[in-house]
């Protein structure tokens, strides 16, 4: 997650602060009820790690909606994979809620623009 508008300097969140910037991350998989949690980022731009359960054996990854009910005020950008499998996933409007689609067109359009 990043943006022009962070201005990520001297290791803090851009908000003037020297702590970490706490964010909610809200993820799930198809069919599931998800998570909420509430991630510290010590940067405009971080990584986090979600421990949820994705299928088995040679099945493929589904998808893994972040920031759904648009709880955080963030873009999220997926890897490769990531927006194929949300392309999948929104082929079936049942699998994808109004506004998590609205969010995801929003994300990809933004960061598209460079």
């Amino acid at each position: 997650m990043g943006g022009a508008v962070c201005e990520d300097a001297g290791g803090s969140a851009g908000n003037g602060s020297t702590g970490p910037w706490w964010i909610p991350v809200a993820a799930s998989l198809p069919d599931s009820v998800g998570l909420l949690q509430w991630a510290p980022f010590n940067s405009c731009s971080s990584t986090l790690t979600l421990n949820m359960s994705a299928g088995s054996g040679d099945a493929p990854t589904p998808f893994v909606m972040l920031n759904r009910g648009r709880y955080g005020f963030f873009r999220v950008n997926y890897t490769e994979p990531g927006w194929a499998a949300a392309t999948t996933a929104a082929q079936s409007p049942a699998s994808v809620p109004s506004q998590d689609m609205a969010g995801l067109l929003s994300d990809s359009y933004r960061l598209s623009e460079g």
